[in-house]
Formats: C-alpha cells, structure tokens, sequence
C-alpha cells in the first residue's frame, strides 16, 4: 500500500509533485505557499523562498514504506507558525472568557476594574509576538461571530491604529477598552435580526441601530470606566458627512477615538462572515473602503490604514479569475486594492491598475 512520507528537506532537494505539508511564512506570518500546494516548478518554488531567507520545507511525497517512520509534526513547526496554530487554538477560550465578563455587565453585577484591564491585556498579549495579526485574523475565519470574535477582532485592529498614529499609553489603553465594548449592546437586539439574510427592513434598520445606545447604557454607571471611552462607544457609527447614527454628528465633533473604532469595525465586518453573505478578502475590503467610504471616514486615518494593511500582504500568494496564481510584490499609494503581481512559473509582472487587466480579479488568498 502506498503511503504519503512526511520529511522537511531543503528547499534545494525539492522534485516535481512533491506536496507542501506545511503552509510555509514569511518572517511577518504572511502565507507564502498553502499547505497541499503541489510542487510542479521547482526552480521558481526556490526563487521564490530564497527571496525570503526561506530554506527548508516540510513536504509529502509517496512512499511505499509504513508511515511509522520518523515524521515531523504540525508541532514541529518553525516559531511563527506555532505562535499561528497556538492563537487559533486559544482564541474560543478567549472568546468564551470576554462573553462571561459582558454578561456581567448585561446582568448589572459588580464589574472589577482589574477584570476589564484583563481582558484588554489577554486581547493585545498577541502584539508581544512577531506575527502578523492582520493574517491571524484569517486564521480565525470558522469562529467568526457578530459579538465577541467581533469585537476581539475590533480591538486588535484599532490598538494597531493607535500604534500607527504614536498614541499615548494611556490612550491606547482607553481606545481598547472602548473598541472592546462597542457590541455589547448586540445582546439585545433580537438574535433572528442579526442573522437576517435578507435586506432588512426601514423599521428593522432603526432596531439595530439602537445596540449603540444599548451598550452606552450598559457601561455609563461604571465610574472607573472614563468618559472618552463611553463616547466613543456611542459614536463609532457616526460618519464625517453625517450620515451616521444616532447623532448625525460630523467631521472632527466625532471623537478621535469613535473615528478610529469606525474604520476597525468595518474593516472586521468586512473580512468576517456574516449570515448574507461570505467573508470578503482584505483586498476586496480595502476596495470597499477606498472606494465607498471615502468622506464618511476619517480620510487621513483611513488612507493611512489602508496603506499599512496592504503592505502587510506583501509576499501573498493570489489565485487570480482567470486561472493564473501570483505573489502580492507591490502595493500602490492609491487604488489600492490593484498591486502588482509576480505571477507563478515566470518573471512575468502583472499591474492589476493598468486598463489591459481591468477584468483580471483576485479571487483567492493562499
């Protein structure tokens, strides 16, 4: 009976069908080759990897020998990749920790400062390691919900933010605790609204809105909880034009902290799964937000955001609509949402801005 061996080898040794058995990263946690990528260019899988100070690779490869030999294991992965695997292992036990503490603010129990401080340090213990977040928020795609992944999720990305705009220790702390409480208002509204796969309804619309009085609510009586915090709960939905709720407040009478939770929320939302529609890619997400967002976010946040995520995907691998597979190489200052590409098996450069490639969609993130 034939058997598939498991064996890291050099990148060197590597033959025509052998099958990665290991998603293989670059030194930021990004994906640069799929776990079962069949090997059938040998000579451009090593370019590719030593570009990256990649050398060694676990692979599959048939053997007619029994499988009892000596195989390395998913644990035996390199230090990233473990720091990966262990996040994703952890995060529904934290998920689980954060919906105990929101219930007792639902239920009016006595809430512990110390005990909201946790949360936020368990939430942020990720920026200790060398990974990066935006791909561990992949990882967690299957346990995606509305409330708490939503608004873990939420967190890591605004403290990001805050980092990126120099923010003080002491905001980063308060734009954290309020990131993490913006939902907590979702527990009341009706569970079949929020899973709604149908357009809601004008009346329906209204409901929802109210989550954000709703969590405004549940917090306002905690002293310990600062006033900056309350608000920026309240208003992480208004919008620079005034489009917003519940206020219809614009440009910079919308807190800084409301502003940057308003750009975290929608991008989370974005790449989640929801009940009417799949995830979206980040760079269908991006798209989204240059393109539809602009006057209703903060422009200079935005643009700055958008420009930083981008360059976190720089070295993923693409499937493209037309068959074709590529390596993200470049990310331009605008649109984007259209990089350049080093397509598979070649030296070929693809630039998705230039009008000969306007049909030319990324369809799938390795």
């Amino acid at each position: 009976m034939k058997f598939f061996q498991t064996q890291e080898i050099s990148i060197m040794d590597v033959e025509v069908g052998m099958i990665v058995a290991r998603e293989i990263l670059n030194n930021r946690g990004v994906v640069l080759i799929p776990r079962g990528f069949v090997i059938n260019d040998p000579e451009h899988f090593v370019d590719m990897l030593s570009q990256h100070s990649v050398f060694t690779v676990l692979i599959q490869k048939p053997s007619e020998s029994s499988i009892d030999e000596d195989i390395v294991t998913e644990e035996e992965t390199s230090p990233t990749a473990l720091k990966i695997v262990n996040f994703v292992k952890n995060f529904d036990s934290k998920r689980a920790s954060l919906k105990k503490e929101f219930e007792k603010i639902i239920n009016g129990d006595n809430l512990h400062e110390d005990d909201l401080v946790n949360k936020i340090q368990e939430t942020l213990e990720v920026f200790k390691e060398d990974i990066n977040i935006f791909q561990l928020m992949q990882k967690i795609k299957d346990l995606d919900d509305i409330t708490y992944a939503h608004a873990h999720n939420v967190t890591l990305i605004a403290y990001s933010i805050g980092k990126w705009l120099d923010l003080k220790p002491q905001d980063l702390k308060d734009l954290s605790l309020a990131a993490l409480l913006i939902d907590i208002g979702k527990i009341q509204i009706p569970t079949v609204l929020l899973n709604k796969k149908a357009s809601l309804t004008n009346d329906e619309w209204l409901e929802l809105q109210k989550h954000v009085v709703f969590s405004y609510d549940l917090i306002k009586h905690y002293d310990f909880i600062a006033e900056r915090v309350k608000q920026a709960v309240l208003l992480h939905h208004e919008k620079i034009d005034g489009s917003g709720y519940p206020m219809g407040i614009t440009g910079d009478k919308i807190p800084l902290f409301a502003r940057i939770i308003s750009i975290a929320d929608i991008y989370s939302a974005l790449t989640a799964k929801r009940a009417y529609r799949d995830k979206k890619t980040p760079f269908e997400a991006i798209k989204i937000m240059e393109t539809q967002f602009i006057g209703k976010l903060d422009t200079n946040i935005l643009y700055m955001f958008l420009n930083r995520i981008g360059d976190y995907f720089v070295g993923q691998m693409v499937r493209l609509n037309n068959g074709e597979t590529g390596e993200i190489v470049f990310i331009p200052k605008r649109n984007i949402y259209r990089p350049i590409l080093k397509l598979s098996g070649s030296d070929t450069l693809l630039d998705l801005n230039s009008p000969e490639n306007s049909g030319v969609e990324m369809e799938e993130f390795y």
